[in-house]
């Protein structure tokens, strides 16, 4: 459609135009763009065009539009001197494509209170349960079982220590030497142990009413 001869904006709107300009230009440019810089760069162009409804301005970017398509025709026929053009062209469009713009996060969801209860193990004492769990509740039991094994690991050492100690104090005695004793220390760490884990399992129990 020749917009020289009086279209108005709503034939410009029209399937009329928008049809013939589809495929005789927007295709044949995006199916002979010698990079698939150049193919987005036009798909960027006529995204911004959609808004236009100036008569003048449209008809400039048609112009634009056929002159870079006969450009694309003429590459194909074997004109190196287009090519090396548009070569740059695409060069210079990769440096500078805009970056992807990441997708918006959506908000968490609130946690709901639901009928549940999340039981008291050795790392948590009773709770209500929310659906879904918040996440610092997680990682507030995920904490308290690794200190917990920590204290384990710890108390397990020291049985062990102070086993030996018995052994070494029950072998000076059968030789009648006694620098001993041997494995007080070892014997302190394991009362203290023992008191921590009885106040984790009263903390985690349900409280009586």
């Amino acid at each position: 459609m020749s917009i020289r001869g009086g279209a108005s904006v709503a034939q410009l709107q029209s399937e009329l135009h928008r049809v013939p300009v589809l495929w005789s230009l927007y295709r044949p440019l995006l199916r002979l763009a010698p990079s698939h810089e150049l193919a987005q760069h036009i798909q960027r162009a006529f995204r911004r065009t959609l808004p236009l409804r100036n008569l003048l301005k449209i008809q400039h970017k048609l112009i634009e539009g056929y002159s870079m398509l006969d450009d694309f025709d003429r590459i194909h026929a074997g004109d190196s001197i287009l090519a090396d053009k548009y070569a740059t062209l695409s060069s210079h469009l990769a440096r500078t494509r805009p970056a992807p713009t990441p997708p918006a996060r959506r908000p968490p969801k609130p946690p709901v209170l639901t009928s549940g209860i999340l039981f008291s193990t050795p790392y948590n004492p009773p709770l209500p349960r929310l659906k879904p769990q918040p996440e610092h509740i997680s990682m507030l039991i995920f904490a308290r079982r690794k200190a917990i094994q920590r204290r384990w690991d710890r108390f397990a050492v020291a049985q062990e220590r102070a086993a030996d100690a018995r052994e070494e104090n029950a072998f000076e005695a059968r030789l009648g030497v006694q620098e001993g004793p041997w494995g007080l220390d070892w014997q302190e760490l394991i009362s203290e142990s023992k008191k921590s884990f009885d106040m984790e399992a009263k903390r985690n129990a349900v409280s009586p009413r």
